[in-house]
């Protein structure tokens, strides 16, 4: 059998792109959201410190290790293990990596879409201005009411899921390849925007105290776990999505 495999359905065309998708699939809301408010209430600098060595240690060469099964099995996570599982000449039961994959990104599907989808609804408010001068408490009502009415969130997850198949439809390059060649300069450039407009509202010197400020005496095992867990999260491994992203190398 053959080592390599030419990939049927194209490829991502440049290095550059495939950065960009890769970035675009573990960059995202959750790191925004989460890792501040995660950080500052675990040690602050140590918790950041603790993150990239697991990032580093573990996390990186995960990932390293699904792009390249990706890659070389040229196809979906499940028949890419069974691939190599053939060429190294060890148990089928390898592919369970490869199901496992799959399931773990149907379930992130499952919750992301429905974020993605009330997201979604908020866009024409925000641009209508719709939120200026409120209080969190009365945002908060707002969010309140649209989550107890199922039908308007029922239509805006099927809206995302319906741009989503459309875009993943038009294959690697002519679609995923040039949505990411466009999200991840965005995201960067709304990142910028962020940090901007944070430093001139509230005080942005007690929240770098906050995410900063490393303090020992809160380290425990609880602490480590939650750094890895992020670390994970962030290069979003043990989805079996670079495992696929690898296919189109």
């Amino acid at each position: 059998m053959s080592l390599y495999r030419e990939s049927k359905q194209g490829g991502w065309g440049s290095r550059w792109t495939f950065v960009a998708a890769t970035t675009g699939a573990a960059v995202g809301m959750g790191n925004f959201w989460k890792f501040s408010s995660l950080a500052g209430e675990n040690g602050g600098a140590l918790f950041i410190l603790i993150y990239l060595l697991c990032v580093l240690l573990v996390s990186l060469p995960v990932l390293i290790a699904e792009v390249v099964i990706g890659s070389r099995g040229r196809a979906n996570p499940i028949t890419a293990s069974v691939h190599l599982a053939r060429e190294a000449r060890v148990s089928s039961a390898w592919q369970v990596i490869g199901w496992l994959g799959c399931l773990t990104g149907l379930l992130v599907l499952s919750y992301y879409s429905v974020m993605a989808g009330i997201g979604l609804s908020y866009i024409g408010d925000v641009f209508q201005g719709k939120f200026d001068g409120l209080n969190a408490y009365v945002v908060g009502d707002i969010f309140s009411d649209l989550l107890a009415n199922p039908k308007i969130l029922a239509f805006w997850h099927t809206v995302f899921v319906c741009i989503v198949v459309a875009l993943v439809s038009t294959g690697v390059s002519k679609g995923m390849a040039q949505v990411a060649r466009f999200i991840v300069p965005l995201l960067i450039v709304l990142l910028v925007i962020l940090v901007v407009y944070s430093s001139q509202v509230g005080s942005f010197s007690r929240s770098l105290e906050f995410l900063f400020v490393a303090r020992w005496e809160d380290v425990t095992a609880k602490i480590i776990m939650a750094a890895l867990g992020q670390a994970f999260f962030t290069l979003s491994i043990g989805l079996g999505a670079m495992m696929a992203f690898g296919a189109y190398m």
